[in-house]
């Protein structure tokens, strides 16, 4: 149509054309515009498509808005109010509370004391505390760099992540005790501690604390004994622990957390605490549930005999006095450094644990920080079946890796022959017993169908150090009053060498592996790249400990207690079988090796 010639559209034109019963189309340049009902509808159309683009638009970022704008950051604690913050991770969110403390700082004269509560010594505060960062984590030796001190005295402080903090329905808690063999680690580790995608996730709260570690947490001498109320000494850490799940309770239902439904959770040497909160009457009530993630299942020392052993923190640190006032004042005297510098590392009795990622030398033994000192913990956890039933039942988990050893294995066969093994092998275990060297490669051979030898290393290692002695702790736990018990395995490996943060590069199931996947694998280098494996294992391993948080047992129907059945994280699937190298377990117990598992 000529230009010229096109009608002019008016009101009249628009009212006109509603009453053409065929549909009339009139241009303008190249936009075509039906006649009034046909463009109408096409009106209308569009409309409700902007609308409900408008709408979505507006819900989607009203809703991101709201919550960062209108819901609570605060809320309050027994000693004040706290002010937390938001956080996203993997398009999750929560709310974090960073450096809340618990305790009075242990310095000056209450080091080497039970923890204090703040209100004691009017430690509250006033107005709204800003806990958006995290606080100082515990003095210790920079493992990277032993010449490097990190930390703080002052480090009795706890986190708290939740998905919200208004919800009608309390959820579970979990609270996260950190390893790094009780001289070592932190609260606040990104990787190894809660994040907000796993509250969100799980829809739980989570909690981690600070305590005290290595001289400061678990010293053990005769002139602190006798200053002591409870005449004895060591296990201040284990007092820490105790402390922060006190708070928990007193407070944790202002953050959407149960306080009826406490889960303590630790990995290493968290996974020692909780052997030793287990046995701890102190810690009676405070929690429901217990897992324990490759803990040390050995308490082969009392108090006394550690504080023997001890002579040479004294010797070290120039204390060893005419008098025991002296000594007293000398070591409350000494500076972090000095105190840090007087541990017996490398002397007898050996705080740096060299050799607990190897197999065992006959008669070395490593020195024993967490102790039975008769008040914090009464009896060494494999003996609670001989004392009056639990006041309260507790379900417990206990889980270790296949190749635990191989986050830092102390001999590296990749270049070495069969041969080379065997000869080392006999080397290592012909003082224990002239036999024992080709019963252990025959058995191990068979059970695990491969002959590589850095396999059948940390595997047997692993066995001896951690797995066997978990399994036999398990078994005694389970006839305990009041305690069920559920052990589990993790077989399944990282899809690609994961580099942990030993510095290690490992292919096999290797010490954190575990916790690694529990925590999302933020723990791992940014360039490794989950895959379906890897995450599939993480899903598992989530459900079955959210079950555990909820219920006190399994989501996996025929998973049942110890020592009946095991539960196995393979690679692709989970599994349950009656032991896991119960065989190899029964040769290491028959020669004694189990009392070379790790301590602390």
């Amino acid at each position: 149509m000529d230009t010229e010639k096109r009608p002019i559209l008016t009101e009249s034109s628009y009212v006109a054309s509603d009453l053409v019963e065929t549909p009339v189309q009139y241009s303008v340049g190249r936009v075509f515009i039906p006649n009034r009902s046909w463009s109408k509808k096409v009106g209308i159309l569009v409309c409700v498509l902007i609308i409900s683009a408008a709408i979505f638009t507006f819900s989607f970022t009203y809703k991101k808005t709201a919550y960062l704008s209108t819901s609570k950051v605060e809320t309050e604690t027994e000693c004040g109010v706290v002010k937390g913050k938001v956080e996203y991770l993997e398009r999750r969110h929560g709310i974090v509370f960073k450096g809340i403390p618990y305790a009075m700082p242990p310095v000056k004269n209450l080091r080497w004391k039970p923890p204090q509560p703040l209100k004691q010594y009017n430690g509250c505060w006033k107005g709204v505390l800003d806990a958006n960062e995290f606080r100082s984590q515990c003095s210790q030796i920079d493992f990277t760099n032993g010449r490097k001190e990190i930390g703080s005295e002052d480090c009795l402080y706890l986190n708290v992540w939740t998905p919200r903090l208004n919800s009608p329905i309390l959820m579970p808690v979990m609270v996260w005790i950190h390893g790094g063999s009780l001289t070592t680690g932190s609260a606040n580790d990104p990787g190894y501690s809660p994040n907000v995608e796993f509250v969100s996730t799980m829809n739980i709260v989570a909690v981690s604390m600070n305590y005290r570690l290595n001289a400061f947490g678990f010293l053990s001498l005769d002139i602190l004994s006798s200053q002591a109320k409870s005449k004895t000494s060591g296990n201040y850490g284990f007092m820490d622990q105790i402390l922060a799940l006190q708070w928990v309770k007193n407070n944790i239902a202002n953050f959407g957390g149960d306080p009826n439904q406490v889960t303590i959770v630790g990995q290493s040497s968290g996974g020692t605490s909780i052997f030793a909160l287990l046995a701890s009457n102190q810690a009676n009530g405070l929690f429901q549930r217990a897992i324990a993630m490759s803990g040390s299942a050995v308490f082969n020392k009392t108090a006394k005999q550690a504080s023997a052993d001890n002579i040479i923190f004294l010797q070290k640190s120039n204390c060893l006095k005419q008098t025991e006032d002296e000594s007293l004042e000398c070591i409350y005297n000494l500076n972090t450094t000095q105190v840090l510098h007087s541990i017996p590392w490398f002397e007898y009795p050996n705080w740096a644990m060299v050799d607990q990622t190897d197999l065992p030398t006959i008669n070395l033994f490593d020195g024993a920080l967490c102790v039975v000192d008769g008040d914090v913990v009464q009896t060494a956890p494999s003996q609670l079946s001989a004392y009056p039933p639990m006041p309260h039942s507790v379900d417990v988990m206990v889980g270790t890796t296949a190749q635990e050893i191989d986050i830092f294995p102390a001999k590296n066969f990749a270049d070495k022959t069969f041969d080379d093994f065997v000869k080392f092998l006999t080397k290592r275990f012909g003082p224990f017993f002239p036999q024992l060297p080709e019963r252990a490669i025959t058995l191990y051979k068979a059970m695990m169908h491969s002959t590589t030898p850095q396999l059948l290393y940390t595997t047997m290692a692993s066995d001896i150090r951690a797995t066997c002695p978990n399994d036999a702790l398990s078994a005694s736990l389970s006839l305990v009053d009041n305690l069920s018990v559920y052990r589990y395995i993790v077989s399944n490996r990282p899809s690609f060498p994961a580099m942990f943060k030993s510095g290690y590069s490992s292919k096999y199931s290797a010490h954190t592996w575990d916790s690694c996947a529990l925590f999302g694998f933020h723990g791992l280098p940014v360039n490794y790249e989950p895959n379906y494996r890897d995450k599939e294992f993480k899903e598992k391993i989530r459900k079955e400990f959210l079950s555990f948080f909820k219920t006190g047992r399994p989501s996996k129907q025929n998973w049942g207690r110890y020592p009946y059945y095991t539960g196995i994280f393979g690679n692709y699937s989970l599994s349950v079988a009656k032991s896991y190298h119960e065989e190899g377990c029964k040769l290491w117990e028959e020669f004694d090796l189990l009392s070379y598992g790790w301590v602390n």
